[in-house]
């Protein structure tokens, strides 16, 4: 298994992107909601990468968010 934290904010985030260019969408300046977000790091790389204009996750479950900020600012 590689590195959890590349997967979930570089390749997940690259295989929506071009998931979505396929059928010609793109993110750019647009307001997304994402239902079931989970901890919200793919999120993270869809902001970084897609440049929306906006991006609210929504999910169920209680997610350490000062931990995942520590996580993302450590890689940068």
């Amino acid at each position: 298994m590689g590195d959890w934290f590349e997967e979930h904010y570089v390749h997940a985030p690259g295989e929506v992107l071009d998931f979505l260019a396929a059928d010609g969408l793109d993110l750019t300046d647009q307001v997304v909601g994402d239902v079931g977000c989970g901890d919200g790091i793919i999120d993270l790389g869809l902001v970084h990468r897609g440049a929306p204009r906006q991006l609210t996750g929504f999910d169920l479950n209680e997610v350490d968010t000062e931990r995942l900020a520590r996580l993302a600012e450590e890689r940068g």
